[in-house]
């Protein structure tokens, strides 16, 4: 993992406004076990492209496997506070879109919503959670 982590760094260093290299990053911290750095690069994704649903995506799956990570650990709390920032993408795609004016939305701005990829990570957050009714429910409606 240590190669791919010294890579995925110098990747971000060549490229760093480049959303695709920090969710890179984010996804080698993952797999090193390295929870916090890798939210902070998904979210970091999110901020330098966020018009881009794939970097919601991105972000809440991420969070949902630190999650899981976590509980394997025995880590409840963490694994806990992971799965609940999870849950909150879709305040963050909504904030998102709200601050489009009438103007911007009649031009065609981009459509930002609570995609399947979003969706997928909400239900393994809700059902690493224990809110299994929650984690049943039909996707959610667009934005």
């Amino acid at each position: 993992v240590k190669p791919a982590l010294e890579e995925a760094k110098r990747a971000v260093e060549l490229s760093q406004y480049n959303a695709a290299r920090r969710a890179d990053l984010a996804r080698v911290y993952l797999v090193a076990g390295d929870y916090r750095p890798a939210v902070e690069e998904a979210r970091r994704a999110v901020e330098l492209a966020p018009w881009q649903a794939r970097w919601y995506e991105n972000l809440a799956l991420v969070l949902a496997a630190c999650g899981r990570g976590e509980l394997e650990a025995g880590n409840r709390e963490a694994a806990r506070q992971y799965l609940e920032e999870a849950l909150e993408v879709p305040a963050m795609i909504k904030a998102r879109v709200a601050l489009l004016g009438e103007e911007e939305k009649r031009l065609g701005a981009p459509r930002l919503s609570a995609t399947p990829g979003v969706q997928l990570g909400l239900g393994q957050a809700q059902y690493l959670l224990g809110r299994l009714a929650e984690a049943e429910k039909k996707p959610l409606r667009r934005l």
